[in-house]
């Protein structure tokens, strides 16, 4: 796994690439490297984490008559089947990188080369003699690719992996978007909360030309979710095979590594299915990591997950996490994640993460099963809402939605994606949140609404097609799963500690094959995930099998002073007022207000909990203002720091066993 950055229409001599890797060196801490060329004004560079080919496979990567370069983030699964495949057709192959395999693909079948590509990744390649750029990124955003188009000059862009890397560069500044903030305060998510910056939709290609610098985005994997039926005769047991041998290839693709692997085990479904087929595949016991949060038992799943590792024949390793861990270390998984927080679920996989390096380079995870399986609790048809996952428990149902508001959304997009929206699309709604902000942002926000950057997400003639069910199942992954699932509670916290993160649910394989599938294999009644449970039933132990659906969660907090000395340090540091005024982002008498009323305890229940998640958030914003905004180079030095110390000790440490074997 590997940290990329690029920059087209730019001079070299202004880029600094050193500092763009820099900040990008918890993504590849084996070394880094890059390509200039004036000619062209294309600057590559890439930090690198050993997976694949540890002696030979450093990049930029070059066709044999140099006029291509490539830097890719990620992995090329299925690469030994294809690389016999290219050397059987004539092509050279200088190394053993699978990222190699990218270059002569694309020499071979030009733009239709990402047809052959199986796995999570984000690449930038430069072809010098067709003069144009071609950037692209995995078919579910796994792995990220961020972008920044100069506003006044359409022709400069710059990509990386992080955004950190954009601002590092000395091209980019950056700059808090209040709208973006409000729009993901109505539960519209954003992919950046900094102004300019974007990311490459997943499953799309970008095309450069670079001699006019016209662009073109173009969609290289539709995402098909309207079910067939099922051929006449299928049984059960046949589709719990099928869904078995798509399970254990994705899974056999995954375990294939020159480090060691290992598996996220929580005691849910999902994770104990991907390490229930690891270790019916692997030749030795396979490692196993999970989180306990040992003063909140009502969340702990680690005993569950000790007992599974256990019956599985598995090595299980686990973190203890209290409240206190949580907020000592949530300043740095926000400084790596780049996105604010109504939980603290991404402190939780920072501080997992940290375990796992200690014994593991590649990690394999459940996520993608909720979004494939109709997993979540809002796919039910029980009134619950996106907020009912994030609390992690059930919630009663959302009030009383404005008619209009709801006939708004459903004449953008055809349906509500959530019941929340229905009531924060209101334009009562919408002026609360804008009086949260600063009175220099609420021109702006006003003559905005969230319904323009969520018809973006949202193609209605995509969703038309679709039963209800499926739309909301469209908008979990178009809108919920690369910006949040796989940004706040995976890649991002995997990242921070060199770990690279593999997710056999998201193998499009095995996605198409679920997404055909009927609802009701699905879905059936209040039973979710159903044909998977019944497709692992006989390798999972019977306790998982029976339990429902309980989403990974960390033990809520009140942001108040009230709950100790951590969090009165952090209220006093970022929610004070001279710390509002600073970052000029919120009103700092409404954020009094909420602390006050947040203390008492004479708001309905319901009501509090909102106002302390929203309090959250606009204490996690302020913490990312500080960071990128007004000390960010200070933060990208300490950071680097702390990742090259923390990785040179690893090295001194521990001793890499022997590959797992897939």
């Amino acid at each position: 796994m590997c940290g990329i950055f690029a920059s087209l229409g730019y001079a070299p001599d202004s880029v600094d690439l050193d500092s763009a890797l820099a900040a990008l060196s918890h993504r590849g801490p084996d070394g880094n490297n890059g390509y200039r060329n004036a000619q062209k004004q294309v600057v590559l560079g890439h930090t690198r984490l050993s997976i694949i080919d540890i002696a030979s496979g450093g990049q930029p990567l070059y066709s044999q008559d140099r006029e291509k370069v490539l830097i890719c983030n990620g992995e090329i699964y299925d690469h030994q089947r294809l690389r016999a495949e290219l050397i059987a057709d004539g092509y050279p192959i200088a190394t053993g990188s699978d990222s190699e395999l990218i270059l002569h693909l694309y020499e071979r079948d030009g733009l239709d080369f990402t047809q052959h590509l199986r796995g999570e990744f984000a690449f930038i390649l430069l072809d010098c003699r067709l003069q144009r750029v071609i950037a692209c990124r995995d078919r579910f955003g796994i792995k990220p690719l961020f972008m920044h188009q100069h506003p006044d000059q359409p022709g400069q862009l710059v990509f990386a992996s992080e955004a950190k890397a954009l601002f590092a560069s000395g091209l980019v500044k950056p700059v808090l978007d209040p709208i973006g903030l409000r729009d993901m305060l109505s539960f519209v998510p954003m992919d950046s909360v900094f102004e300019h910056v974007t990311a490459l939709p997943p499953g799309h290609l970008l095309l450069v030309d670079l001699g006019t610098r016209e662009q073109t985005l173009t969609p290289y994997w539709p995402l098909d979710l309207l079910p067939e039926p099922l051929p006449a005769g299928t049984t059960e047991a046949t589709l719990c095979q099928s869904l078995r041998d798509h399970l254990e290839e994705a899974v056999a693709l995954r375990l294939q590594a020159d480090v060691p692997v290992g598996v996220y085990l929580s005691g849910g479904l999902d994770s104990t299915a991907v390490a229930a087929v690891a270790a019916k595949l692997s030749a030795k016991p396979i490692e196993t990591f999970s989180i306990s949060f040992s003063d909140h038992a009502d969340f702990d799943e680690a005993l569950i997950a000790e007992r599974t590792a256990r019956s599985l024949g598995a090595r299980f390793h686990k973190v203890i996490c209290q409240r206190d861990d949580l907020l000592a270390h949530l300043e740095d998984s926000l400084w790596f994640s780049e996105t604010p927080a109504v939980n603290y679920n991404g402190v939780g996989k920072f501080l997992l993460s940290r375990l796992a390096r200690q014994h593991v380079t590649c990690v394999l995870t459940g996520e993608g099963a909720d979004e494939g399986l109709l997993g979540y609790g809002y796919f039910k048809a029980n009134g619950q809402g996106l907020s009912s996952h994030a609390y992690g428990r059930d919630q009663a149902g959302a009030s009383a939605a404005s008619a209009a508001a709801a006939d708004t959304l459903n004449e953008a997009v055809g349906f509500v994606p959530q019941p929340e929206m229905a009531e924060l699309f209101t334009p009562g709604a919408q002026r609360m949140l804008a009086r949260l902000f600063n009175r220099k942002h609420r021109q702006r926000l006003q003559g905005t609404s969230p319904l323009q950057r969520l018809r973006q997400r949202l193609d209605r003639r995509e969703l038309d097609r679709l039963p209800l069910l499926n739309k909301l199942q469209t908008f979990s992954i178009r809108g919920l799963l690369s910006p949040f699932i796989l940004a706040n509670l995976g890649d991002r916290q995997e990242m921070a500690h060199s770990i690279e993160g593999r997710t056999p649910f998201l193998d499009h394989k095995l996605f198409q094959w679920l997404a055909k599938l009927p609802n009701e294999w699905k879905l059936r009644g209040d039973v979710e995930k159903y044909l998977l449970r019944e497709a692992v039933k006989d390798i999972i132990p019977e306790e998982v099998y029976c339990r429902r659906k309980w989403p990974y969660i960390t033990p809520p907090m009140w942001v108040s002073k009230r709950s100790g000395t951590a969090m009165a340090r952090l209220i006093d540091t970022y929610l004070s007022r001279s710390a509002l005024c600073a970052s000029g982002l919120f009103s700092s008498n409404a954020v009094r207000l909420m602390l006050l009323i947040v203390r008492t305890s004479w708001l309905p229940g319901r009501l509090r909990e909102k106002l302390n998640n929203l309090l959250l958030f606009m204490l996690t914003v302020q913490i990312i203002e500080k960071q990128y905004v007004q000390q960010f180079d200070q933060q990208l030095h300490t950071q680097h720091q702390r990742t090259q110390t923390a990785y040179s000790t690893l090295k001194r440490t521990t001793r890499e066993p022997e590959a797992q074997p897939g």
